[in-house]
C-alpha cells in the first residue's frame, strides 16, 4: 500500500473489520442466546440497576422485566449472606472484574432458593464501568436430590424413621454429652413378637402396615428428647437420654409394652402384637456405642426367650452367658465334621400291653474337653445361629438309618420319633429332603414320625397344613411335641392330619398330686381319642403316674419309669 493511499483497505486490514450485515447476524445471535438461555440473565448498568432481564430471569425469580427494570439487583436478596459476604463480592468484581460463587437469593412469592451465580464487570475503553452481567444457574433440584440422597442414607423409607446408620451417629452423640453432663442414656432395643408370622399369613402388605402403626406409637409413646430408630426388619431401637435413674428407662420400656399391645387396625381388621425389650445403660454397661446395642440385644433375648411381652435389664451375668454361648457355637460348627454328636433312643411304650412300641430319637453331645453336653444347653445355640438346619438334618439322616438297620429285629422299636425345629421345618425343600432320605437310607415312611411343636402349627397355617399334608401323604406318621404347652385351638387341631399327641412333661409330672394337671392331662387324653389320635405321655417317672395314665386310657408313655434314653448298642435287641 502507498504512503497516503485513499484507497479501500485491502488484505487481512479490510477481513478484520466486521461488514454491516455480519455484525447485525452477530447481533441477532446474541438476542437469540440471550432469549433461550437456560440460565437467568441480568445486565445492570454503571450505577447498577437492572437494564434489561431474559425470559430465564422471570422462570427462575417470578419478576417480569417491567418490575425489575430500573431497580437495584439487591431486591433479590435473601438476608442469609452477612455485610461481609456482599464486600468480598465487590472486592472480587472490582480487582478482578469477576466473581463466581454459590448464593442464596428469594424469588417473587418470598421461596429463599440457591443459584450459581456469576458477576462480570464491563467497562468501555477509558475504564469506565458501564455494565454489570450477572448469569445464574437455580440450584434447588440439585439440592433437592442432594438432600433426598442424604435421606435416603440416614432414614428408613418405610417407617421414616431413623435408620441404623443415623442411629449409630445419634448414640455417639448421646454418649460424648452423657459423659459431659455425668448422667445417664439408656438404650431400648425392641424385637416385635412373632412378627414373621404375621407377615407370612397376612403378607407382605399388612407387615408393613403394621411395622408403619408400630413406628408411630413408639414415636407417640416416647418423650421428644429421646430417639427412635428401625435398625432392620422388626428390629427398633430407643436412645432415652438425661436419666437420674435406671429406673426411667424402665418407665419407658413400660409404656411401649403398653402402647404395642393394644389392637392394630388395618383394613378395618384387629392385629394383635406383643414385643420384648431389652434395656443397657451407659454407664455402667458399657463404655462405647456398640457395647451399648450389643448388651441391650442380649437382654432382649433374654427377654424374649422368657416369655416375651416383657423388659428385662442387661446384666454382667448375661454378658458372660453371651461369651459362653459363643465359644460353644464356634465349637459346635465343628461338632458335626468331629464326629461328637450321637444319638440316644428313649423307649415308648404300650400302656395297654407293656410291649415296646417306638422310640424317640435323642440328640447327644460328646464334647472332647467338657464331657457330655445337655441339649437344654446346646440346642438354643443351634437354633440361634442357624447350625440347627444342618444338625437337624444329621439328627434324621442318622436315626432313619439305625431305624434301618433294626428292621426286623427282635425287640425293636416299630418306629422312630424324630423332633424337627420350626427353622428347619421353614427350610425351602424340607419334605422332599425327608423324601431323600428315607430313599437314600431304605426306610419305609411309616418307620418315621416327626415331632413337632404347637407353636410350629400357628406359624402360617396354610403352609404347615400343606408341608404336613405332603408327608402324611407320603406315609410319615407325625406328632404334636409338648401339647398343651401352647395355644392350638380344636377348630385349627382338625385342620392338621397329625396322628399323635404328646403330654408335655410339666403335665405328667404332679398329676397324681394335682387336681390341675390331672384334670389337664385326663382333658387331653379324652380330646385326642375323640379326635382318633393316639396320646404319649412324657415324663413319667413314678408307678402312681402310670397308674394314672392307664385309668385314663392314654396309649402310650416314656420316661425313666420304663427306660433312661439308650445308645443303639445298649437297645435290647436280637435277630428274629
Amino acid at each position: 500500500m502507498a504512503p497516503f493511499d485513499d484507497s479501500p483497505p485491502q488484505g487481512d486490514l479490510a477481513g478484520a473489520l466486521p461488514s454491516p450485515a455480519a455484525a447485525q447476524a452477530r447481533l441477532r445471535q446474541a438476542e437469540v442466546v440471550f432469549d433461550h438461555c437456560s440460565e437467568g440473565i441480568l445486565v445492570a448498568d454503571g450505577d447498577n440497576r437492572i437494564r434489561s432481564v431474559n425470559p430465564s430471569f422471570t422462570r427462575i425469580t417470578g419478576y417480569s422485566a417491567e418490575e425489575v427494570l430500573g431497580c437495584d439487583p439487591s431486591l433479590l436478596k435473601s438476608d442469609r449472606h452477612g455485610p461481609e459476604f456482599f464486600a468480598g463480592m465487590w472486592r472480587a468484581i472490582e480487582q478482578e472484574g469477576r466473581w463466581q460463587g454459590e448464593i442464596w437469593n428469594r424469588r417473587k412469592n418470598g421461596e429463599v432458593y440457591p443459584e450459581r451465580l456469576s458477576i462480570t464487570r464491563v467497562a468501555d475503553d477509558g475504564g469506565q464501568v458501564t455494565e454489570y452481567i450477572s448469569i445464574f444457574s437455580d440450584l434447588s433440584h440439585d439440592r433437592a436430590a442432594e438432600e433426598k440422597l442424604r435421606y435416603q442414607a440416614s432414614y428408613d423409607s418405610l417407617t421414616g424413621l431413623p435408620n441404623r446408620a443415623l442411629f449409630v451417629d445419634r448414640l455417639a452423640q448421646e454418649l460424648a454429652h452423657a459423659r459431659r453432663e455425668k448422667h445417664l442414656v439408656a438404650l431400648l432395643s425392641i424385637d416385635l413378637d412373632r412378627f414373621r408370622s404375621v407377615n407370612d399369613t397376612g403378607g407382605h402388605r399388612l407387615g408393613d402396615q403394621l411395622l408403619q402403626q408400630a413406628a408411630g406409637r413408639l414415636v407417640e409413646a416416647v418423650r421428644e428428647t429421646d430417639s427412635v430408630s428401625r435398625l432392620g426388619g422388626d428390629e427398633f431401637s430407643i436412645i432415652v437420654t438425661g436419666l437420674r435413674h435406671p429406673r426411667g428407662a424402665e418407665v419407658v420400656a413400660d409404656t411401649v409394652l403398653a402402647a404395642l399391645s393394644r389392637p392394630f387396625l388395618i383394613d378395618e381388621h384387629e392385629s394383635h402384637l406383643s414385643a420384648s425389650v431389652g434395656i443397657s445403660v451407659y454407664p455402667p454397661d458399657c463404655t462405647t456405642g456398640e457395647e451399648l446395642l450389643r448388651n441391650a440385644d442380649t437382654a432382649m433375648y433374654r427377654a424374649k426367650a422368657g416369655g416375651r411381652s416383657r423388659c428385662v435389664f442387661f446384666t454382667e451375668q448375661m454378658n458372660n452367658e453371651a461369651v459362653e454361648r459363643l465359644a460353644l457355637e464356634r465349637d459346635l460348627r465343628h461338632a458335626l465334621a468331629r464326629h461328637e454328636l450321637l444319638l440316644h433312643y428313649q423307649p415308648q411304650w404300650d400302656l395297654r400291653n407293656g410291649r415296646i412300641t417306638g422310640a424317640e430319637a435323642l440328640l447327644r453331645w460328646q464334647h472332647p474337653e467338657r464331657g457330655l453336653i445337655p441339649p437344654a444347653t446346646f440346642i438354643p445355640v443351634a437354633e440361634e445361629s442357624g447350625l440347627i438346619v444342618p444338625v437337624g438334618e444329621w439328627v434324621l439322616h442318622t436315626a432313619c438309618e439305625q431305624g434301618r438297620r433294626w428292621l426286623g429285629q427282635v425287640g425293636a422299636p416299630s418306629y422312630l420319633a424324630v423332633n424337627v425345629s420350626s427353622r428347619q421345618f421353614r427350610q425351602d425343600g424340607f419334605v422332599d429332603l425327608v423324601r431323600r432320605i428315607l430313599a437314600d437310607v431304605g426306610l419305609p415312611a411309616q418307620h418315621l414320625q416327626l415331632e413337632i411343636t404347637e407353636s410350629m402349627l400357628m406359624d402360617d397355617v396354610e403352609q404347615t397344613v400343606a408341608a404336613l399334608a405332603e408327608l402324611r401323604a407320603h406315609g410319615v406318621h407325625l406328632s404334636i411335641d409338648d401339647f398343651g404347652t401352647g395355644y392350638s385351638s380344636l377348630s385349627y387341631l382338625k385342620r392338621f392330619p397329625i396322628d399323635v399327641l404328646k403330654i408335655d412333661q410339666s403335665f405328667v409330672r404332679h398329676l397324681a398330686e394335682d387336681d390341675d394337671d390331672a384334670a389337664i392331662a385326663s382333658t387331653i387324653i379324652a380330646m385326642a381319642h375323640t379326635l382318633k389320635k393316639t396320646v404319649v405321655a412324657e415324663g413319667v417317672e413314678h408307678l402312681a403316674q402310670v397308674r394314672f395314665l392307664r385309668g385314663r386310657k392314654c396309649d402310650q408313655a416314656q420316661g425313666f419309669y420304663f427306660s433312661r434314653p439308650l445308645t443303639a448298642k445298649a437297645w435290647p435287641i436280637r435277630p428274629r
